[in-house]
Formats: C-alpha cells, sequence, structure tokens
C-alpha cells in the first residue's frame, strides 16, 4: 500500500511495509518537486508507477531491480490545449498507464518525446 505525502514543494511516495504497518516502518520510496499529487497509479504488477504533478506532467517511475525504491522512467504528457480539459480535484478517479489517460468521458493519449503515429488522436471523448 502506497501514500503520498506533500511536504514544502515536495512530494513524498511512501510504501507501508505489509510485515509492519507502524507508521515509523513506513518506507519512502521516491521523493519528486511538486505542490501536490493529481494523479497516483500503479501498473497491474506493481512495477511501475505514474505520478501526475501540479503542472500535469506524468512521471513514470521503475522498481529498482532488489529494492522498493522507485527512479524515474520517462515523463509523460498529452498536448497543452488538452491540459484544460483535466479539471482535477481530490480523490477523483482517472487511470493511468504508458498510453493513456483515462479521465471522466474523455481518454487523452499521452506522448513521450516522440510526436504520436499519424491517425492517432490526442484526445477522445469517449460519450
Amino acid at each position: 500500500m502506497y501514500y503520498i505525502q506533500a511536504v514544502d514543494g515536495q512530494c513524498i511516495i511512501k510504501e507501508i511495509m505489509p510485515s509492519n504497518s507502524d507508521k515509523k516502518y513506513h518506507q519512502q520510496i521516491y521523493e519528486i518537486k511538486s505542490g501536490s499529487c493529481l494523479a497516483f497509479s500503479i501498473s497491474d504488477d506493481g512495477q511501475l508507477f505514474y505520478f501526475m504533478d501540479d503542472n500535469k506532467m506524468i512521471t513514470m517511475l521503475q522498481r529498482i531491480a532488489d529494492s522498493r525504491q522507485l527512479v524515474e522512467y520517462k515523463e509523460l504528457k498529452f498536448k497543452d490545449q488538452e491540459s484544460a480539459d483535466v479539471q482535477v480535484e481530490e480523490f477523483q478517479q482517472m487511470i493511468v498507464s504508458q498510453k493513456y489517460l483515462a479521465y471522466q468521458s474523455m481518454l487523452f493519449y499521452l506522448v513521450d518525446d516522440k510526436p504520436l503515429e499519424a491517425g492517432i488522436l490526442d484526445m477522445e471523448r469517449l460519450n
């Protein structure tokens, strides 16, 4: 189990150890400069983590082999004009993966440094 702690412009990702849930045993596994966390998601296999900062940039994190710590794998984003459609409030549900972000009735395709392939839309409304 994981949680985010925001302190002085930094967000700290902590893991609750299954063997001992006492707060003094919660382990810090990553720290990122951001005033808040707009979204946090974990892949099904628990190896990839997605953190959306207060600028709507998604940092993809990967677990270090033989460690609980995370390292930055790459940054994902959607086009600037699409970011206005994402008005995130605390505890809203969204799904984040390597390729898309599903939010309300919209699907945003995420990119890193390479543009999307021809014919792929930046965003789709699902209803």
